[in-house]
């Protein structure tokens, strides 16, 4: 067999397996998609797409003020206020 052969075949075989790795991939995904669907009481058929989370929530930017707006909505601190 000629060295450009060899190459050829073995280039067809890595082609090949790099489709079939991207169809498992996909196969996996679509289960996914039909078991969230499931999950979620819906049609196992329904399209549907997620959104990446931020790095940042707005939450994490004032820190201090986020955990004082936590403690004003804590019930147990409420229940405490009343009674006082």
């Amino acid at each position: 067999m000629l060295p450009l052969e060899a190459d050829r075949l073995s280039v067809k075989a890595e082609l090949a397996k790099a489709t079939y790795q991207l169809t498992t991939i996909e196969d996996k995904l679509a289960d996914s998609k039909e078991v969230l669907n499931h999950l979620l009481g819906r049609s196992v058929q329904t399209e549907f797409s997620v959104e990446p989370v931020p790095a940042t929530l707005p939450e994490q930017e004032n820190l201090p003020a986020a955990r004082a707006t936590a403690l004003e909505h804590r019930p147990e601190i409420k229940l405490a206020a009343n009674r006082v």
